[in-house]
């Protein structure tokens, strides 16, 4: 491919040595794969190493003919951080793959996503941000108690599904003092989970393949769900391609993600937790920004309809190119 555009991959080091973080980041192997797969594919690709010269970097860019395959995700060491990357290339007219900077300050704050999914009538878990204390009067058992505004299923465990409003409250004031900020309460909907990865733009976005996560070898419904351990060592977890979806759920589900991810204001490329009760969807989680190295969920699905690495990389600088000014 000769591409009239150089990408550059931006990509912020981290120093932390915590080996349970680090698995949540994207290392330096991650991204040389990246950049392998790009070259592989025919582009002129180079790594952008994001650091305290960064505006200085950017400002001697041709915004015209240079596009930055941005993987940066998280900040100063905290995979939770919203890295300010996006801010300023918004700032100085810098084209870049996936959500722009307002998007991903919205997404990190699942109270305003609720407000967001129920705004655009689609349907979602019942819940309650709690800034201190539990409601006495919660009527939905279990319930899932998580922090508001963090990712990656940091906070969440087991005992984030409660059954009493006893336990209810005290998970919430644990919540609350662990991770500083207020809890997000909601309905645990314990029913099957399904990945939807999409891409596209405009009227052009795409469901790929649904993921189905089987959490059958797990002892019993306060494990079914992604905590820390099964989203990122996939512990007694199995994913695999959805098969024998009935056709007008499966419709359903593309439809309210296709939905969610306009309404979000994602771009380029996103994904959807949605779980199925009684024949119901819910959305439980959207994430602009989702992994998409070369052993993500995303990847999966992509691979799953003969999509090689290197053409999932080039399928989304692709969609990033149609806002250069060629």
């Amino acid at each position: 491919m000769n591409a009239p555009y150089k990408v550059l991959i931006a990509y912020r080091p981290f120093t932390v040595t915590d080996p349970v973080i680090l698995n949540t980041l994207a290392s330096e192997q991650t991204i040389q794969t990246a950049l392998d797969a790009l070259r592989s594919a025919g582009f002129d690709a180079d790594i952008l190493h994001v650091n305290e010269a960064i505006r200085h970097k950017l400002e001697k860019l041709d915004n015209k003919r240079t596009l930055i395959f941005n993987y940066c995700d998280g900040y100063l060491d905290d995979p939770n951080g919203l890295d300010p990357i996006t801010a300023l290339m918004d700032e100085l007219g810098i084209v870049y793959t996936g959500a722009d900077d307002a998007v991903l300050h919205l997404s990190c704050d699942k109270s305003r996503v609720k407000q967001l999914l129920l705004a655009h009538h689609l349907p979602t878990p019942a819940y309650v941000i709690c800034e201190k204390d539990a409601p006495a009067d919660w009527p939905h058992f279990p319930a899932l108690v998580k922090p508001v505004a963090l990712h990656s299923s940091f906070g969440i465990s087991s005992d984030s599904v409660v059954d009493t409003p006893q336990a209810l409250a005290q998970q919430v004031r644990q919540c609350v003092q662990q991770w500083q900020q207020p809890a997000l309460v909601e309905d645990f909907i314990d029913g099957t989970e399904y990945r939807v990865s999409l891409w596209g733009n405009g009227d052009a976005v795409e469901v790929l393949p649904l993921l189905a996560f089987d959490y059958s070898a797990l002892p019993d419904y306060h494990h079914h769900l992604k905590d820390f351990d099964t989203k990122w060592y996939e512990q007694g977890v199995k994913i695999s391609v959805a098969q024998g979806l009935d056709a007008a759920l499966k419709a359903q589900i593309e439809r309210i993600s296709i939905a969610a991810y306009r309404a979000i204001g994602a771009r380029d490329y996103g994904a959807m937790d949605v779980r199925v009760r009684g024949g119901q969807p819910y959305l439980i989680d959207i994430n602009p920004n989702p992994d998409f190295s070369d052993a993500s969920n995303f990847f999966r699905s992509a691979r799953s309809i003969g999509c090689d690495y290197a053409g999932l990389l080039a399928k989304m600088i692709g969609f990033a190119a149609q806002r250069l000014p060629l």
